[in-house]
């Protein structure tokens, strides 16, 4: 079945113009590095600065290669380090929707 991941999280208040571009940096990497294609959302309610990122995928085992893949160290130091005191510590949220029909 389709899954659809989603992570969330709420910018840092002044942060938004390098936030943005932190996740379009590495929404391109993982498009070149994994063939994903994530697409970036902000929320038009709610928190001000709420932004997330969806990737949809044929099944559960894609993600659990991809998330394998971040943790043995395949993403380079500028996209992991980059998020530090850009994003208030706390409000991420990873979400796996299944598609059901």
């Amino acid at each position: 079945m389709a899954v659809t991941f989603v992570r969330s999280g709420l910018m840092m208040p002044g942060k938004y113009k390098e936030a943005m571009q932190w996740v379009g940096t590495r929404n391109k990497w993982l498009r070149e590095t994994f063939d994903v294609d994530p697409t970036l959302q902000v929320l038009l309610g709610g928190p001000v600065g709420r932004v997330s990122i969806a990737s949809h995928h044929d099944n559960i085992a894609q993600i659990e290669e991809i998330r394998r893949k971040l943790v043995s160290g395949a993403e380079p130091d500028e996209i992991s380090l980059a998020r530090e005191g850009l994003f208030v510590p706390g409000y991420s949220r990873d979400r796996i929707w299944l598609q059901i029909d």
